[in-house]
């Protein structure tokens, strides 16, 4: 059985963003995604949608808020924000005044745990 490809939406894209998308969706779940710039060409697409944007563009997507940290091109110092939800604790929180479904950005979350971000810094 054909898998169907996840069409992920993203302003700004960058070669944080990449490594996290194929990390979660290439390595850990083996499903096809393609990464776009274009509104188009993700609003047209058939199948599962993840917007990572600042605005909401459809109704039948999952909308996540980015939080700045995979846009980022240097290495800076980072306490990430936590908050409990659901008896979890979740870096890197969505405060925003439109809800998303997760309510946090949960691809700077695995960026920052994957690639060991806290190392690259000087330790205190």
């Amino acid at each position: 059985m054909a898998q169907s490809n996840i069409s992920i939406f993203a302003e700004h894209s960058s070669e944080r963003l990449k490594y996290t998308l194929t990390f979660i969706f290439n390595e850990v779940l083996g499903c096809p995604f393609t990464l776009t710039d274009d509104v188009q060409k993700y609003t047209k697409s058939i199948g599962q949608k993840i917007n990572y944007s600042d605005k909401s563009l459809q109704t039948n997507e999952l909308h996540i808020v980015p939080t700045g940290l995979l846009s980022q091109k240097d290495i800076r110092p980072q306490t990430p924000q936590h908050k409990n939800m659901a008896e979890v604790i979740v870096l890197f929180p969505n405060e925003q005044e439109n809800k998303t479904a997760l309510d946090c950005d949960i691809f700077a979350s695995i960026f920052y745990i994957i690639s060991r971000y806290e190392e690259y810094l000087p330790f205190r």
